[in-house]
């Protein structure tokens, strides 16, 4: 756990840092995740931060390099439900950063990345995670009573405060709609 907790520390550390100096700490990062592997290859956690941090990375990048890292923590995703096939939060980052690289994309290539992260988020829903990133994509998406259906459960689940929904981009088109706002007032 060690080795993990300080990666997941020299990730956080990394996001606040600029250019090398962030890349630089990733390494690091990554190299601690390496490490709580190779001492217990079947803890899940390790995995998880080691794909977080590598979404985090491939965010500071563009083209083929983005996607290299994206596919990079995809695969370590892939290994952390591998070990805990029940692990909503795992799924629910795997969603979050496919529908991240799907917003870079255009055509069949960003509804393919959506579909997956459509995926993921309801597997992680099934699984009694968090349902607000689900509610997202589908309002980014348009599809409005699904958008409206997820919110409304993750706010009564208490999931997210209504002061990061009507703050959060992927509402915007939503902010004049009746219902939204309506949704809005029954949790403020």
């Amino acid at each position: 756990n060690a080795f993990n907790n300080w990666g997941a520390h020299l990730a956080a550390l990394a996001t606040t840092k600029d250019c090398d100096e962030a890349e630089a700490l990733f390494k690091q990062a990554f190299d601690n995740y390496q490490q709580a592997v190779k001492i217990n290859p079947d803890n899940h956690d390790p995995f998880n931060n080691w794909a977080n941090g590598l979404a985090a990375l491939a965010t500071t990048k563009d083209g083929g390099e983005a996607e290299a890292l994206f596919q990079q923590a995809f695969d370590r995703y892939q290994q952390a439900v591998k070990i805990k096939p029940d692990h909503h939060e795992v799924l629910n980052n795997w969603g979050a950063n496919l529908a991240a690289l799907a917003k870079t994309k255009d055509g069949d290539e960003a509804e393919a990345l959506f579909k997956q992260a459509f995926d993921k988020y309801q597997q992680a829903d099934e699984q009694g995670g968090h349902c607000y990133n689900l509610a997202c994509l589908y309002a980014i998406r348009d599809e409005r009573n699904k958008a409206l259906r997820y919110l409304d459960l993750s706010l009564s689940k208490q999931e997210i405060s209504t002061s990061v929904v009507v703050s959060d981009e992927d509402w915007n088109e939503y902010l004049l709609d009746d219902d939204f706002k309506k949704t809005i007032d029954k949790y403020t």
